[in-house]
């Protein structure tokens, strides 16, 4: 259908897609303005589609870090350690996404509580709780960022480089 579009990356494109169309919408209805200058109406959609935006993004990073792995696991797949090591990063990837969305779809009960301050009877969770969340699920991204960087530049030798699509892939991610 697309010449020249690769399957392995279209989980995280229509990701990215879905986030960063939501953050449009969002963007349209005043993020980015004080909330001085936005009618009520307006802040309320302003946060309900930034708040939208944001559960799809960990998956666009995650699918980003599997599709490095593997193909790093194409490339040197003699050492077992090597790819004990590759499938560890890409559990850790996906297990960073799936907390992340857990944390936000829960953050509050009923969810539109997030944007809809009007809602007098929501339960949210405690904010020293989210804080700690979000300290360790950047930590862990930042870890396997880290590790696959290395784990690239490991792998120099048994680089292919006329994959371009992918080398421009791992240059974007780090």
């Amino acid at each position: 259908m697309f010449p020249g579009l690769q399957t392995n990356h279209l989980p995280r494109q229509l990701f990215d897609a879905v986030s960063f169309a939501f953050m449009l919408v969002s963007v349209r209805y005043g993020v980015g303005r004080h909330n001085y200058y936005l009618p009520a109406d307006e802040e309320m959609l302003a946060e309900k589609w930034l708040f939208l935006s944001q559960p799809p993004f960990p998956w666009s990073l995650a699918f980003s870090k599997v599709s490095i792995a593997w193909m790093l696991l194409r490339i040197q797949r003699e050492k077992r350690w090597w790819c004990w090591t590759m499938y560890f990063l890409m559990f850790v990837s996906v297990g960073v996404a799936v907390t992340s969305n857990i944390f936000q779809l829960t953050i509050c009960k009923p969810l539109e509580a997030v944007w809809d301050h009007t809602i007098t009877t929501a339960v949210c969770s405690n904010p020293k709780t989210s804080q700690i969340s979000i300290y360790v699920t950047s930590s862990l991204t930042i870890v396997t960022d880290i590790a696959l960087s290395f784990a690239v530049r490991a792998s120099r030798p048994y680089y292919d480089r006329s994959q371009n699509s992918e080398n421009a892939d791992v240059s974007l991610e780090f």
